[in-house]
């Protein structure tokens, strides 16, 4: 069960760090794993990411928020 619990664990620094990587795909991948979370508060991370340089960042981004519902959301 112990393992379990480590399992659910994210790092949202380490993915927000990951949003600033020169690596497009690092950032893509770090969009994605902020979306598995469902953690309300990674939405200003993803709103952050709607700015990347990036087409499919920003898609990404962009189809990640979609998943949460909110005023937090509306905004970005």
């Amino acid at each position: 069960m112990a393992a379990e619990l480590f399992d659910e664990f994210v790092d949202l620094e380490a993915l927000a760090d990951d949003l600033a990587d020169p690596d497009p795909g690092v950032r893509r991948v770090a969009v994605l794993r902020l979306a598995e979370t469902a953690d309300p508060g990674t939405v200003p991370l993803l709103a952050r990411a709607l700015a990347d340089p990036d087409g499919q960042v920003r898609l990404q981004a962009a189809g990640a928020l979609g998943g949460f519902d909110g005023p937090e959301v509306a905004a970005p």
